[in-house]
C-alpha cells in the first residue's frame, strides 16, 4: 500500500449510524446530476470538474443547495473525478487532498444539519491489469488516497459510481476495506443487455459485489434510463437481500444544435421513481441528465410510500386487482371476432397498414381522401399516430371514427401515455370499444420538451408495458 494506506480512522460512528437508520426507516432520496448542472452554467465538458472545488467553489456550492432545496436526504460530493490518475492529466495530482477536502466542505455547508454528504468516488479511468498498465494493487493504492481524503474530511459514507468493470469496482471496495469504517454503496454502470462493457452480466457482477462485507448497498447508476433499469433492478433483487440502489439517467442522450439533450421529463422519472421502490429499492436519486427540477418530482412521488414497506406496497397492489377482477370477471374476446385485422392475423395472413397523421387543423378532408386510396389498393389498415414528436394535433380518436366511417378501412389507433392518467387511459378503452375502434397500439409517446411545447408536462402513469 502507499504512505499511510494502513491508517485507520477512529471510525465516524455517528455517520454510520445516522445513514444506516436512514436506511432502514426508508428509502433514501439522493441528488442528480452535477456535471450537467456545471456544464449548463458555461464550464466545458474538457474542464477539470473536480477543480472547480478550488477556483469556483460558489457555483458547486450553488448546485448542492439547489437539490437540498428541493427536500434530497444526500448530496454527493463533486469528486467523482478526484484521484490522482485523472486529475494527473491536469497536472492537479498534488492537490488531491486539497481538492476533496474542499469538496466535502462545500457539501457540508450546502447540507445543514439534516442532509447527508456522500462521498463520490469514481473509475480511475485507466485500464487494470489484463488490458491496461495498471495493476490491481496500484488501483487498491490510488483508490485509498481519495477515500482517506474523504473520510477524514468528513463525509457520512462513501458513494463508489459508474463502474464499468466490476473487478476496478472490488479494488475500490478493499481500499475501503482497509483505510475507513464508513457505509459503503457501490454502483455500477450496465448497457441495455444487462451486461458490463467486459461482457459480464450483472447478476454475476452484482452477486461478487454482494458478497463482499465491506459494502452496504449495492446499485446502479447511469448508462440506462429508468425504463432499462427497471428490469435490471429486478435481475439485482434475484441475487441479494443487500439493499439496492438506482441512479439512472434522464434517458439517453440525443445531440440537438451542438448540445447533449436527456428528453425523460421530471414527471416521467418521478413515475418510475415509485416503481423502483414498489421493487425493492432503498436508494433512489439521478444521474446524467437529471435536474433540481427531476428530483424534486421523484420526491414528491417517493415520500408518501416513506413509511410503507416494498411488500405491504406488493399486497395492496395484488389485492386491489384481484378483487378488480373478482367483481367483474370478462371473458375476453377471441382475437379472429375482434376485427377483421384480428382475423387475419389469427389465420397466419399478411397485413400491411399505412400511417397518416392527423391534421393539424379543422379540415379532415384530405386524410379521408388518402384512407379511400389506401383501401381502394387493398391495404388492409390506416395507423393513426397520437401526437407524433409531442405535436399538437385533431384528436386521434376522432380521425380514427371518421376514417372508419368514411373510407370502408379500419383504423389502428394509437394511444399515447404520455397525455393521460390511468382513469383518462380507461376511459378512452372504454368509448373506443363503444365506437367500433378495435385495433389500439399503445406508446409511451416522446417526452413534451423534444416537441412544439417544451413546456408542456407529461402524466405517464403509465408506459407501453405497463
Amino acid at each position: 500500500m502507499a504512505d499511510g494506506a494502513d491508517w485507520r480512522p477512529g471510525g465516524n460512528m455517528t455517520s454510520n449510524d445516522t445513514f444506516l437508520k436512514r436506511l432502514q426507516q426508508g428509502v433514501l432520496i439522493g441528488d442528480g446530476a452535477m456535471g450537467t448542472m456545471l456544464y449548463q452554467r458555461g464550464v466545458f465538458l474538457n474542464s477539470c470538474f473536480d477543480e472547480l472545488n478550488l477556483s469556483q467553489p460558489g457555483m458547486v456550492l450553488e448546485i448542492h443547495k439547489a437539490y437540498v432545496n428541493v427536500g434530497v436526504d444526500f448530496i454527493e460530493t463533486n469528486t467523482f473525478g478526484a484521484n490522482a490518475f485523472k486529475l494527473g492529466r491536469y497536472g492537479l495530482a498534488e492537490n488531491l487532498e486539497q481538492i476533496n477536502t474542499a469538496a466535502v466542505r462545500i457539501a457540508r455547508e450546502a447540507a445543514g444539519q439534516d442532509v447527508l454528504v456522500a462521498g463520490s468516488v469514481g473509475p480511475l479511468g485507466v485500464e487494470l491489469t489484463d488490458f491496461g498498465p495498471v495493476t490491481a494493487d496500484q488501483a487498491v493504492d490510488a483508490f485509498a488516497r481519495q477515500l482517506q481524503s474523504l473520510t477524514a474530511a468528513g463525509v457520512d459514507f462513501l458513494l463508489l459510481e459508474t463502474f464499468s468493470s466490476t473487478d476496478e469496482l472490488l479494488a475500490a471496495v478493499k481500499a475501503a476495506s482497509q483505510c475507513t469504517d464508513l457505509p459503503v454503496v457501490a454502483q455500477m454502470s450496465v448497457n441495455e443487455d444487462n451486461e458490463t462493457i467486459y461482457g459480464e452480466p450483472v447478476a454475476a457482477a452484482m452477486g461478487r459485489l454482494a458478497a463482499e462485507p465491506t459494502v452496504t448497498v449495492v446499485g446502479l447508476n447511469c448508462s440506462l434510463g429508468p425504463s432499462e433499469m427497471l428490469s435490471t433492478l429486478e435481475l439485482i433483487r434475484s441475487v441479494t437481500h443487500k439493499p439496492i440502489s438506482v441512479q439512472p439517467n434522464a434517458g439517453m442522450p440525443r445531440h440537438v444544435e451542438g448540445r447533449t439533450l436527456y428528453m425523460c421529463t421530471p414527471e416521467y422519472m418521478a413515475e418510475y421513481a415509485k416503481r423502483f421502490f414498489e421493487k425493492g429499492a432503498r436508494i433512489i436519486g439521478g444521474c446524467c441528465g437529471t435536474t433540481p427540477e427531476h428530483i424534486g418530482q421523484i420526491i414528491k412521488a417517493v415520500r408518501p410510500l416513506h413509511g410503507a414497506t416494498v411488500s405491504s406496497v406488493r399486497v395492496l397492489s395484488m389485492a386491489t386487482v384481484a378483487s378488480a377482477q373478482a367483481a367483474q370477471a370478462v371473458e375476453p374476446v377471441p382475437l379472429p371476432q375482434k376485427s377483421r385485422i384480428g382475423a387475419k392475423l389469427a389465420a397466419g395472413e399478411k397485413i400491411t397498414s399505412i400511417e397518416i397523421t392527423p391534421p393539424r387543423g379543422l379540415d379532415i378532408g384530405p386524410v379521408i381522401e388518402k384512407a379511400r386510396l389506401c383501401a381502394e389498393h387493398g391495404i388492409d389498415a390506416i395507423n393513426i399516430p397520437d401526437g407524433p414528436r409531442a405535436s399538437s394535433r385533431m384528436s386521434p380518436m376522432i380521425t380514427a371514427v371518421r376514417i372508419q366511417q368514411s373510407a370502408d378501412i379500419e383504423a389502428i389507433l394509437h394511444v399515447c401515455c404520455r397525455d393521460r392518467n390511468l382513469i383518462g387511459m380507461q376511459s378512452d378503452m372504454l368509448g373506443a370499444a363503444v365506437i367500433g375502434l378495435n385495433n389500439v397500439l399503445i406508446i409511451t409517446g416522446d417526452p413534451p420538451k423534444m416537441g412544439e411545447y417544451p413546456h408542456a408536462t407529461g402524466v405517464f402513469d403509465l408506459d407501453s408495458v405497463a
